[in-house]
C-alpha cells in the first residue's frame, strides 16, 4: 500500500491516520504496525552505538524518541520516565529522510503481512477451502479464498468440469489446499480439484450420517469408489452421479 500522496506534517500523523486501514489491509496487529515503523526508523537514522528507538502509541497518536540507555542506566538512579539522553528528530525539517523511513515501513508491513498470511495459511495444507474463481490464464485459473489468492493450475482440473464450463469467473467451488510456500516476499497457494479430500467432503455431503464412510477413492472423469457401511438407496446413488459430474459411481460395501 502506498500512504495518499499529500502534504503532512510529520511521520507521526500520517501513520497514525491511517494505523486502522494499515492493520485492516495487511492483517496485522496495531503493535505490529509500529514495530515495523520503528524498525525503518531505525534503519534510516543514524544511531550512537548506546542509542536505541522507542516507538508507542498513546492517546491515539504515534510517538517515536531516540534515547542514549547508556545515559539513561548510569548508576545514579536516572528512571526510564527521565530525559536525560532523549533526543528528537524533527521530520517536518527533513523531506527526504521522511521518504526514506516511509519506504521502508511500507516494504517492513508488506513482508510482515505476507509472512503472517504464510503462518495462517499453511495449517490449510490438505484441507477443504471455498474459493471464488477471479481470473484464468493459459496455465489455470487463480481462486480467492479466505486464506488469500491461491491457483489451480490445469494438472488438477478435472477435465469434465472443464467441458462442462463449470470453471468460470465469480463460480464459487470448493478446493483442496495442495501447498503452501513462501517465495521472494510472496505466499503462493496451489489448490485443487483433482482430490481425494475434496471427493472424501462431496461424499459425506451425500452419504452421511445416514451411512458410515470408509473410504473414498476418485478417477477424475472415470469413476469414483464409495466404501459404505451398508448399501444406500438408489436415490442417493443418483445424486452422487450428479455431483460428481455423471461419472460412473462404484459402491462397496464393509461390515462395521
Amino acid at each position: 500500500m502506498t500512504l495518499p500522496e499529500q502534504k503532512v506534517k510529520s511521520l507521526h500523523t500520517t501513520v497514525t491516520e491511517h494505523l486502522s486501514t494499515l492493520c485492516e489491509i495487511y492483517g496485522l496487529e496495531p503493535a505490529d504496525v509500529l514495530n515495523e515503523l520503528n524498525e525503518a526508523v531505525s534503519e534510516h537514522v543514524i544511531l550512537k552505538p548506546s542509542e536505541e528507538v522507542d516507538t508507542f502509541l498513546k492517546n491515539n497518536k504515534i510517538y517515536f524518541s531516540i534515547r542514549d540507555t547508556a545515559k539513561v542506566d548510569n548508576g545514579m538512579g536516572v528512571g526510564a520516565g527521565s530525559n536525560d539522553g532523549l533526543r528528537i528528530v524533527n521530520l517536518e525539517k527533513a523531506p527526504d529522510l521522511y521518504e526514506q523511513i516511509i519506504k521502508s515501513f511500507e516494504k517492513g508491513v508488506a513482508e510482515a503481512s505476507a509472512h503472517n498470511q504464510y503462518t495462517k495459511a499453511k495449517r490449510w495444507t490438505r484441507k477443504i477451502v471455498t474459493g471464488k474463481i477471479s481470473r484464468a490464464t493459459k496455465q489455470g485459473f487463480f481462486v480467492n479464498t479466505p486464506i488469500g489468492q491461491g491457483f489451480c493450475s490445469k494438472a488438477y482440473h478435472v477435465a469434465k468440469e472443464q467441458v462442462n464450463g463449470l470453471y468460470k469467473k465469480d463460480k464459487e467451488m470448493d478446493f483442496e489446499v495442495r501447498s503452501v510456500s513462501y517465495r521472494s516476499g510472496k505466499v503462493q497457494i496451489l489448490l485443487a480439484r483433482r482430490s481425494n479430500v475434496l471427493a472424501r467432503r462431496v461424499a459425506d455431503d451425500i452419504f452421511f450420517p445416514a451411512h458410515a464412510i470408509k473410504d473414498v477413492q476418485r478417477v477424475p472423469g472415470k469413476y469414483t469408489k464409495i466404501v459404505l457401511d451398508k448399501k444406500p438407496t438408489a436415490d442417493l446413488i443418483q445424486k452422487a452421479r450428479y455431483r460428481f459430474g455423471g461419472e460412473r459411481i462404484i459402491i462397496k460395501t464393509v461390515a462395521v
